[in-house]
């Protein structure tokens, strides 16, 4: 069997770099969070009609959807959680909460909030009563993303580690250290047998989970690798990094199949970092960058 990736279709509005991607309570939609503040909805049959939901006074890092609501949290560089109605599209204000430093990702862990924050913190948040807990050290640098499958937890961090805890009590099971610089993106394969993390040596390592140590170092880019993504079929991954590529691989041999870069001047590709991935569904992928533009892209199998 070989594999294509064809061009759907390209989201345009935003006027800042692209850094948040995110699944839409609608069937069919999406967001997607940018530099200026901004959380607007697609519509993945209407490209051409971005819905503006609201705007904070900070780049968004971090956005996700709380679940059985109508509620987005959102996370900025200057630390400031907000919480968006999509129902009257408007932001919370006062803040939810400000932290120290940059807030690189959220991710919800049953009923909680998980927040990485630049100073290196893990906070949580009950999220039925917003009451927040007493926050985890992990290192001593920027937590870039979080990781999670079942009682698993990863989190990649900028001092060149990453960290595994057992849940639910946070109990710090290993740090994997290999990568010569930070490390901004984690993710589990689909049955929990590798974890996988990127950083900005453009390394794409494999960790097996089992024995507990490095099964692959891949030179996967040529600078950082900012997001990892499996299909939801578990068949593919995708990678995207700072030198305007996305690669797709094989995920049973981490074979590489098809690259979309600037290289490939007669089809269409990011003119900057590409910073988000998001799978629509098996045959559909969304990336997001710094050239302000969201693509969808096609798997076809043939």
């Amino acid at each position: 069997m070989f594999v294509n990736i064809a061009h759907k279709t390209t989201f345009s509005g935003h006027k800042a770099a692209i850094f948040g991607l995110a699944h839409a309570k609608k069937d069919q939609h999406f967001y997607s969070t940018d530099g200026n503040g901004w959380v607007v909805e697609w519509n993945l049959q209407q490209p051409e009609q971005g819905l503006a939901l609201a705007q904070v006074p900070s780049s968004i890092f971090a956005i996700q959807p709380l679940p059985n609501t109508d509620l987005l949290t959102l996370g900025t560089m200057q630390g400031n959680l907000y919480r968006v109605d999509i129902t009257n599209r408007t932001a919370t204000t006062p803040l939810i909460d400000t932290y120290p430093q940059a807030i690189f990702d959220l991710q919800i862990w049953g009923e909680y909030l998980l927040i990485a924050c630049g100073n290196g913190y893990l906070y949580r948040r009950h999220i039925p009563t917003w009451q927040s807990l007493e926050p985890i050290l992990v290192a001593n640098k920027s937590l870039r993303q979080i990781a999670l499958y079942h009682q698993l937890l990863a989190i990649a961090s900028s001092d060149h580690q990453l960290y595994l805890y057992q849940l639910p009590d946070f109990r710090l099971l290993n740090r994997f250290e290999h990568h010569q610089s930070s490390v901004f993106s984690a993710c589990f394969s689909p049955i929990g047998n590798y974890l996988l993390s990127g950083g900005r040596d453009a390394a794409l390592c494999i960790w097996d989970m089992q024995k507990r140590e490095l099964h692959h170092h891949i030179p996967a880019h040529l600078s950082t690798i900012n997001a990892i993504s499996y299909s939801p079929d578990g068949k593919y991954l995708a990678t995207a990094g700072r030198d305007k590529s996305i690669k797709l691989w094989q995920s049973n041999n981490f074979k590489l199949l098809k690259v979309i870069d600037p290289s490939k001047a007669d089809l269409p590709h990011h003119k900057h970092s590409v910073n988000r991935l998001l799978w629509v569904n098996e045959q559909h992928l969304l990336s997001g960058s710094d050239d302000k533009q969201l693509h969808l892209w096609q798997l076809e199998e043939y």
